[in-house]
């Protein structure tokens, strides 16, 4: 029973000097290596209707996040759909708004990750190049309506 203590003693001080070295050489190499794999699609919708784009596969291994909003919509969000877990896109310009805006949609949360909230490297299930970026360019058109009443 003597030597009980003084194993568990060594063997929690290893398993915490363990992780947090996972926790450093993870996030040196995380900054080291991080590479965006980015696809730009050009995409329209008529003036006060809502876009739906479907997330390619890729982009949904994890919980995609919007890193940088559309600055002309009254919606502009991710949305999973509980049966099949497919994440889709959903936009709508503001009222009045013709022309084109942009959305660009992360495969991860990187600031979660650089934070070290979730696992990667060597002690999590991150693997290199597996972070996809998607640019929307979304081009806004009047209506058929609108185009009439502003001739």
């Amino acid at each position: 029973m003597k030597n009980l203590f003084p194993k568990a003693a060594l063997f929690l001080t290893v398993l915490s000097i363990s992780l947090s070295g996972c926790q450093k050489f993870d996030f040196d190499r995380h900054h080291q290596e991080e590479t965006w794999q980015t696809t730009t699609v050009e995409t329209a919708v008529a003036s006060g209707q809502t876009l739906t784009y479907v997330l390619p596969a890729t982009m949904t291994k994890e919980t995609p996040v919007i890193s940088s909003q559309a600055t002309n919509s009254s919606l502009s969000e991710l949305v999973k759909d509980a049966n099949t877990g497919q994440w889709t896109y959903q936009y709508k310009a503001k009222e009045g708004f013709v022309g084109t805006d942009k959305v660009v949609i992360d495969s991860e949360d990187e600031a979660a990750e650089q934070h070290g909230k979730k696992g990667s490297g060597h002690c999590g299930n991150h693997q290199e190049n597996d972070d996809y970026r998607l640019a929307l360019n979304i081009n806004t058109q009047a209506t058929v309506a609108e185009q009439i009443k502003g001739k």
